[in-house]
């Protein structure tokens, strides 16, 4: 069998009905993932009996999400978007499916990025990495744009300005420490190298919380803003936690319960967003993620968080360096999994929620900063969380100049630019070939 071809026509013909389908009726979420997941549940074996139910199964779907929309409309006069519905019953569907799946989600390997380095003497690595945060962070203090054009600020300007920027650039900073402490921490705990922090689905219950706050306050503070948002990624924090804690999963299916709570609150926002009120808006915004608020009273603290995340994972270095090796090494050599698991969740929930309740639910620096400390050759726990640690901040210095200054004077969204630099390398990860 021609496997390239064979994966090639597949992929070209499930990219044609989605494409035909999205043309029609928009975005309709987890449709094609839950129609075959209940096919195969119901008992469904091979391929022509599960090619035969899943249609059918898929349009039961879709017209029972469709009718609910319908129903609602006519009792409220307010029209939802039916993509939204069916993330709405997707979300809780797919978690109930996860312990019933057969088989199991086999985790990735870097393999097909080549073998990655290994340094002998990383700390000179590490240094460097450290000294060019420091001198990015200077630079980007002292230069910027005026209405001229590009300038260097003199000593009274820099005195001006260093109030208005260095908390910034610390918030900045300290997210992308945290989002890539976040993303090293779940890498090394799936063994897999798309895990990043979104995953868990503390993003996506930030986002509900806050949206939650706008509703609930006719004019809601700042404090009680990062109240609901904290309160939401907690709350989903909590329940991914719970759903490890009571069943013996493999490690890749945490990712997928992460991924299902993500995609509730996705749909809850776009059903928000479908009604075009001032706090559809008002969310939007801070969706789209900025440090331009945050005062130096909300950037210390992120700060010092950022550094005792990353504290106690020097503290759990033989859990990361021993959990990649498989859940049965680690097991025989001793390592409490279940609690392994959970700690390490609940690090990099801290991580995310913090980095997310201050700057933005921000995407891709948890997932870049990790290999790229990998790909320096920095394969030892310690190193890689570290570097990865540094990467990041850098990565998201770069984000916040760009924000600022690409659109100037206006400022553009943070997360625009955290994406930016995120998505070409993420392309380029999914499509390299092995060499």
């Amino acid at each position: 069998m021609n496997v390239a071809l064979v994966r090639l026509a597949a992929a070209a013909l499930a990219v044609w009905i989605a494409a035909c389908v999205s043309a029609e009726l928009g975005l309709i979420a987890f449709v094609g993932l839950a129609a075959p997941a209940l096919v195969r549940t119901m008992g469904a074996r091979g391929i022509g009996p599960l090619l035969a139910l899943s249609p059918l199964v898929g349009a039961l779907i879709l017209s029972v999400c469709d009718g609910l929309v319908l129903t609602v409309a006519g009792t409220t006069g307010e029209m939802f978007p039916t993509g939204a519905l069916t993330g709405l019953i997707g979300g809780p569907l797919l978690i109930w499916l996860l312990p019933r799946l057969r088989g199991s989600t086999p985790p990735g390997t870097e393999r097909a990025e080549g073998p990655a380095p290994r340094l002998a003497r990383p700390r000179r690595i590490l240094l460097g990495l450290g000294m060019l945060l420091i001198a990015a962070a200077l630079v980007l203090v002292w230069i910027g744009r005026v209405p001229d054009g590009w300038a260097v600020l003199d000593w009274s300007s820099f005195n001006a300005f260093l109030p208005l920027r260095l908390p910034r650039l610390i918030a900045a900073a300290s997210a992308g420490a945290a989002l890539a402490l976040a993303g090293a921490l779940l890498q090394r705990l799936t063994a897999n190298p798309l895990a990043s922090p979104e995953v868990l689905g503390v993003s996506g219950g930030a986002s509900l919380g806050y949206a939650a706050v706008t509703f609930a306050l006719a004019a809601p503070t700042a404090a009680a803003l990062s109240t609901g948002a904290m309160t939401g990624a907690a709350l989903s924090l909590a329940l991914v936690a719970a759903f490890v804690s009571h069943r013996d999963m493999p490690a890749e299916r945490v990712l997928l319960a992460g991924i299902a709570v993500s995609a509730l609150a996705s749909s809850v926002l776009l059903a928000i967003m479908a009604t075009g009120s001032p706090q559809a808006w008002m969310i939007l915004g801070w969706l789209s993620g900025s440090s331009s608020a945050i005062g130096m009273g909300g950037a210390l603290p992120l700060l010092a968080l950022a550094l005792s995340v990353w504290i106690m994972a020097m503290a759990s270095r033989r859990w990361l360096a021993t959990l990649p090796l498989g859940a049965e090494t680690a097991g025989g050599l001793g390592l409490p999994l279940r609690l392994a698991r959970l700690s390490l969740i609940g690090l990099a929930g801290i991580a995310t929620g913090a980095a997310t309740m201050l700057v933005g639910p921000l995407s891709f620096v948890g997932l870049m900063a990790p290999h790229l400390a990998r790909r320096i050759g920095l394969a030892r726990a310690t190193d890689h969380v570290t570097g990865a640690a540094l990467i990041g901040a850098i990565l998201m210095l770069a984000a916040d100049f760009g924000a600022r200054m690409a659109g100037f004077p206006y400022e553009l969204p943070l997360g625009l630019f955290a994406s930016l630099i995120g998505a070409p390398w993420l392309i380029w990860l999914m499509t390299r070939s092995r060499t």
